[in-house]
């Protein structure tokens, strides 16, 4: 993300409770900080920041940072994170002006949130912001929001805080942190599901070709009355799946609860496969994908949809494209989502996952 790519996107001024204490000040009339920047190098050095901690009182501290070109959370096994967050984050940050002089008196940093972060109320944020090296570019304490708009903040190590003129908001938690979309897979494009739950019988759904709408229990189970909603509430669970958080393989809850497992393969040759169980209330996803040449069949357009497993949503027609650049496109999606899925386990919101845990009975009617 560089700065010009910052710029470019523009600013969503992040929303926050409007505080109900006003604290009057000196303005600065015309005195050296008026109307000055907060940081008034930082936005033109954008494009090499590396590192972004923030430490919201109450919370742990989060650590954001790039990674061969790539945001990532490293608080949560190097996870990409939500760069429109990062963006809006540092373009206030970037862009605050010192509107009004507030207190110097450590006595009165509380009635701003402006105190040390270890000893602050929730909602006041330690922000530091780092280039190569550990460089420093700003460290900054942001306290409560004025009410006529705007920040209360004090940079870290000096006693004069100030009220400035952009919200800066900064998420709290690692999970807070988390690029939410996890995988897109379109059931048009899916020609075949299996599933072996947790208890009961391995089953079978299919579909002959892409033109097909509705799937149909395989093989002896063909004929058998099923629930149509369910077959495509499970056909569709991996259509916009989010997730809430993520952990790394080894920090998974561990206990006897078995892994309900279903495989997805698509007309193209990609295939999905997914381990879910529930624990404690929590629905914990395991993901894999991988390309099987001799499962690929014509499917203008699935190529295209699925790329990085998002789907496309112009509903425009696919160009022609070289012999063997589809087959090319579902590699490089492969890779693209094994590099989110490898070596990590995910918690989605309760029930998004409940349908790729069906046994055969809940399916028949």
């Amino acid at each position: 993300m560089s700065g010009k790519q910052l710029i470019g996107l523009g600013v969503i001024t992040a929303v926050v409770a409007v505080a109900a204490l006003v604290v009057s000040g000196q303005r600065d009339m015309g005195g050296a900080g008026a109307q000055e920047l907060l940081y008034p190098a930082l936005d033109a050095r954008l494009n090499n920041i590396v590192r972004v901690k923030v430490h919201t009182a109450g919370a742990s501290p989060v650590t954001i940072e790039r990674r061969r070109g790539t945001w990532m959370v490293a608080d949560r096994d190097g996870y990409p994170a939500d760069v429109s967050q990062l963006r809006d984050g540092l373009i206030a940050l970037a862009q605050a002006k010192l509107v009004e002089s507030k207190t110097r008196d450590p006595k009165h940093y509380a009635a701003l949130g402006v105190q040390a972060i270890d000893e602050a109320q929730a909602g006041t944020q330690e922000i530091r912001v780092e280039g190569e090296d550990d460089a420093e570019f700003a460290h900054v304490i942001v306290g409560d929001t004025a009410p006529g708009g705007g920040s209360y903040v004090r940079r870290v190590g000096r006693v004069q805080s100030w009220l400035v003129s952009e919200n800066i908001v900064f998420p709290a938690t690692a999970s807070d942190w988390l690029a939410k979309g996890l995988i897109d897979l379109q059931s048009e494009h899916i020609r075949r599901i299996e599933v072996q739950p947790a208890q009961g019988p391995a089953y079978t759904l299919v579909k002959s070709g892409p033109d097909d709408v509705s799937f149909e229990l395989e093989s002896e189970r063909r004929g058998q009355q099923v629930s149509q909603n369910k077959i495509d509430l499970l056909a569709t669970a991996l259509e916009g799946l989010t997730l809430t958080d993520v952990l790394a393989e080894d920090q998974a809850p561990e206990g006897d609860i078995p892994w309900g497992l279903a495989r997805f393969e698509t007309f193209d040759g990609l295939v999905v496969e997914t381990r879910t169980r529930e624990v404690d209330g929590k629905d914990y996803l395991q993901l894999s994908a991988r390309f099987d040449s001799t499962r690929a069949q014509a499917d203008p357009g699935a190529g295209e949809d699925m790329q990085n497993g998002k789907s496309s949503a112009s509903g425009s027609a696919v160009a022609e494209r070289p012999p063997g650049s589809a087959k090319e496109d579902v590699k490089a999606r492969v890779q693209g989502l094994q590099r989110r899925f490898r070596g990590r386990v995910f918690l989605v919101s309760g029930g998004e996952t409940s349908p790729l845990r069906y046994a055969l009975s809940e399916l028949l009617q």
